[in-house]
């Protein structure tokens, strides 16, 4: 549901040495044996040592995941409503790749992100969208700043002032 797979078969096909992918969270710490599990090892193992799969992490230490990464990639291929994940990367200042799936194209400035179709062209769209933030480093800087700027606009205390201030005009009007 995720797009862990199709990120993998589009990171393998991504013309450049000098990245690595990291896939943070897991699926039951990938200790579980599923077909879905068993091919995303395989893919992983063939790529030889340009993925990190870290397992589990703690809520509060995500951040500091983050701060290691240039570029965020969440091609989610269901419905999701609602994706912290990309609230949390925009958050940390790092450009977007998604798809339109659910609420995650609404979560996004398009300014700061490539919101990709799930058709048949995703993975290729994947693999170019990547090319080109790691080809132009002024670009990926430039939507890393307007991803931040727009992701602090989700922060708690913004979201409480929102609140507050909706039912302080709904108590006014009363």
């Amino acid at each position: 549901d995720k797009g862990v797979r199709e990120l993998l078969l589009a990171f393998s096909a991504l013309p450049c040495d000098h990245v690595k992918l990291m896939i943070l969270g897991s699926k039951s710490s990938w200790t579980v044996s599923d077909s879905y599990v068993d091919e995303i090892r395989t893919l992983a193992e063939k790529l030889q040592g340009k993925v990190i799969v870290t397992g589990e992490i703690p809520h509060d230490k995500i951040g500091e995941y983050l701060k290691a990464a240039d570029v965020a990639v969440l091609p989610p291929l269901w419905e999701e409503p609602a994706s912290n994940a990309i609230l949390e990367c925009m958050m940390a200042g790092l450009p977007l790749i998604t798809t339109d799936s659910g609420g995650s194209s609404e979560y996004c400035d398009a300014d700061a992100s490539y919101v990709l179709p799930r058709d048949e062209g995703l993975i290729r769209n994947i693999t170019a969208a990547m090319e080109e933030l790691y080809q132009d480093s002024s670009k990926r800087v430039e939507m890393g700043k307007i991803a931040k700027e727009f992701g602090m606009k989700f922060t708690a205390e913004n979201h409480a002032k929102e609140v507050f201030t909706a039912l302080g005009n709904q108590i006014a009007r009363q």
